[in-house]
């Protein structure tokens, strides 16, 4: 994505994912883990869905 910068990745793209709930974190107890890691939820896949049909 030519990003550098995480904490603008993170304020562009990952937290407004998080809030539509479209993402969830794999380890929420853990936020700011570097393990970190990011999964579609069923809204998410029902939005891919979506865009797949039109």
């Amino acid at each position: 994505m030519g990003l550098a910068d995480r904490t603008k990745f993170r304020r562009k793209y990952i937290r407004p994912l998080l809030e539509a709930c479209i993402i969830e974190q794999t380890m929420p107890e853990k936020p700011n883990s570097r393990n970190q890691k990011y999964q579609l939820t069923t809204k998410g896949l029902e939005l891919i869905e979506h865009l797949k049909s039109n």
